[in-house]
């Protein structure tokens, strides 16, 4: 291929990726929220209500700590095994495996 026809598609390359840059930016500017009312700003309040709702159920919420008093709680025994340690890797990681 020549040098000019490098250059050629180079720049339709970089052409064509602006015209796509542009366009993109374009429609995200477009469709951006819509805070005149009407279907989005509706939407919007309904889930703002639904979860003030949860928040105050879960508010009214209350935890029964007496189960973590309980003996059967306080007074278990850990059995797991010590593995202790064991050494990992070598010594020099650069002396040949042979």
């Amino acid at each position: 291929m020549s040098n000019t026809m490098k250059n050629t598609l180079v720049f339709l390359g970089v052409i064509s990726l602006a015209y796509f840059g542009y366009t993109l930016q374009t429609q995200n500017m477009t469709d951006g929220l819509n805070f005149s009312g009407g279907e989005a700003s509706a939407t919007a309040y309904e889930r703002t209500q639904s979860f003030i709702q949860y928040q105050a159920e879960l508010s009214k919420v209350t935890l029964n700590q007496e189960v973590f008093r309980d003996s059967a709680f306080t007074g278990r025994v850990n059995y797991s095994p010590d593995l202790g340690e064991e050494k990992v890797g070598k010594n020099n990681p650069f002396l040949p495996t042979f």
